[in-house]
């Protein structure tokens, strides 16, 4: 906060004696750091925000909970938070797989696991397969299930995971 108002008000100084590119300069850098800390605030909202959900959830008022991993989810995308998102998402599928929402559930772990491949988050994603691997099995689909309990499997085994592999 204090490195931005600095370059703010030497931006002001530059600009009355006549000094363009400095002021331009120190304007952009006022700008840059203000920005951060703004991302840095909805960082912490976001977090606080999935907090509360995990103690919604906890209590059984799985409806609040959601609105909670959804008012994250959406500053996550807001500030372009990829590892945010991921969290956000997997929270909410398994909201909705307590809840029964199957479709919805799926949708949820199905998006977390792209942008874990996208960002190369294996860890999580092993993880988040494994639970939609949960979510089909308590739907009755075995075999799907099956099949991502193994590819979640061999996720964590590739990551040197052994807890999770103890876990799958």
């Amino acid at each position: 906060e204090g490195q931005a108002i600095a370059w703010e008000h030497l931006g002001e100084l530059f600009q009355r004696e006549g000094k363009t590119v400095e002021a331009e300069d120190a304007y952009r850098r006022h700008t840059e750091l203000r920005k951060r800390k703004n991302e840095c605030d909805l960082h912490r909202k976001a977090v606080g925000l999935d907090k509360d959900g995990k103690l919604l959830e906890r209590s059984g008022k799985l409806d609040e909970a959601a609105q909670k991993y959804f008012e994250s989810l959406e500053i996550r995308n807001k500030i372009d938070d990829k590892s945010g998102q991921i969290y956000s998402l997997s929270h909410i599928g398994d909201v909705f797989t307590r809840q029964r929402r199957w479709e919805e559930a799926e949708s949820a772990y199905k998006e977390s696991i792209k942008i874990c491949h996208d960002v190369g988050n294996d860890r999580k994603q092993a993880a988040t397969i494994y639970n939609l691997g949960k979510l089909y099995q308590a739907q009755g689909q075995f075999v799907e299930a099956e099949a991502e309990y193994k590819q979640s499997l061999e996720m964590r085994k590739n990551v040197i995971d052994p807890k999770g592999e103890a876990l799958t």
